[in-house]
């Protein structure tokens, strides 16, 4: 890469003068490598299987920029229809990313009753799918081709998305698409900039040169459950491959900020993160479930100690 190519990356996830299309052009000259076991051509999540909706309860720190895992897009959807004016989203998965800037757009355009005949109808078919929606050319190249496949139910479609147990997943977890909450959140997301970033928690910051404390809230979703050991490519919470992905995430949080984690599966990842996040002198603390939104595991919110600088 050139160094006027490595110039341009300095302000990128801050000012977001960037086209999208820009951006997935440089990443597409960076090899680059995962902590999990996700890769650039890993299927999407067509929606949460996370409760989401639980984070509705919490006062969010969304007055500064937000930094969210991708995922299902609904993290990003959530967080703009709550107020957040400036979302960066990382996933390595390019199909990710794609998808969730269908969805944004669709958010921001269609009336709730065709989001959801689009979107998240377990029917739904590729016959009614809004291609022509503003995404980028990048988006648009991934799914182009299944116009030519108009009789196919999306959630069969596993060339783009996950198998069909997580395809599907709980449109109603998200929080933020069905009637009592959709038409409120559609300005403010409207309102919000959003940018996509191929890559994973561990080399964005570096790649982007983002400032430290430059976030108010952190959404990591269930990355940290996982976290891989790079030589035998098994699941790994040792402080090893914990402490990097933590200390990273430390530090590019303001001082007051949060972190939003989910952890699934019996808190496999629970302890590794607790421990090192103490290192920090952060504590987490779960969030209240709400029996409206089913989901995997349970959503913790993890900050500085009072008193602690």
């Amino acid at each position: 890469m050139t160094e006027e190519r490595l110039d341009r990356r300095v302000t990128s996830s801050v000012d977001h003068q960037e086209s999208q299309d820009e951006i997935y052009a440089r990443y597409e000259q960076l090899a680059g490598d995962s902590c999990t076991r996700f890769v650039h051509n890993s299927g999407a999540y067509r929606f949460t299987n996370e409760p989401l909706g639980d984070l509705l309860s919490v006062d969010l720190s969304l007055e500064r920029p937000v930094l969210t895992i991708t995922a299902s897009g609904d993290p990003i959807c959530l967080f703009a229809g709550l107020g957040a004016h400036v979302i960066d989203a990382v996933d390595v998965s390019y199909f990710a990313n794609a998808w969730a800037e269908y969805k944004l757009q669709g958010l921001r355009s269609l009336e709730q009753k065709d989001f959801w005949r689009v979107f998240a109808d377990e029917k739904s078919t590729w016959a009614t799918f809004p291609f022509d929606l503003a995404v980028s050319a990048k988006a648009k190249s991934l799914f182009t081709a299944k116009a030519n496949s108009p009789s196919e139910k999306m959630i069969k479609a596993t060339d783009v998305f996950q198998n069909a147990g997580y395809a599907a997943a709980n449109p109603h977890s998200a929080g933020c698409y069905d009637s009592k909450n959709y038409s409120s959140f559609q300005q403010p997301v409207r309102d919000a900039s959003v940018r996509f970033y191929p890559t994973d928690f561990t080399t964005f910051y570096s790649v982007e040169n983002v400032p430290s404390a430059h976030y108010g809230s952190i959404y990591v979703s269930n990355v940290l459950d996982h976290l891989r050991n790079h030589q035998t490519q098994d699941v790994d919470f040792s402080p090893r491959f914990m402490d990097p992905v933590i200390d990273a995430l430390v530090s590019h949080v303001a001082g007051d900020g949060q972190l939003i984690i989910n952890f699934q599966w019996e808190n496999r990842a629970l302890g590794g993160a607790t421990t090192s996040l103490a290192r920090h002198d952060f504590t987490l603390t779960p969030i209240a479930r709400n029996s409206k939104y089913t989901g995997c595991g349970a959503m913790y919110i993890a900050q500085k100690k009072q008193g602690k600088k």
